[in-house]
């Protein structure tokens, strides 16, 4: 996986939650202000800027900047 598309998506999250971008494992259960509602926010702004769609049955696997940037790769 390109470090572009992990690197972006650290940043991505952390805009989402108010912070500067998060580490490569960053979870919510490591970050405060991930919360179910952070994370749907996350995802949306992910979609847009990756041009993606995620399932419905696969957002609550989006738990990782890791995790996420595969999901993006696999989807492009």
């Amino acid at each position: 996986m390109p470090d572009s598309v992990l690197n972006t998506t650290c940043e991505i999250i952390g805009d989402a939650l108010g912070l500067p971008p998060v580490a490569q494992d960053a979870s919510p259960e490591s970050i405060e202000e991930w919360d179910s509602i952070a994370h749907l926010n996350i995802v949306m702004a992910l979609e847009g800027a990756f041009g993606v769609t995620f399932d419905p049955d696969e957002i609550p696997e989006l738990v990782s900047p890791t995790i996420i940037a595969q999901r993006v790769e696999a989807k492009r």
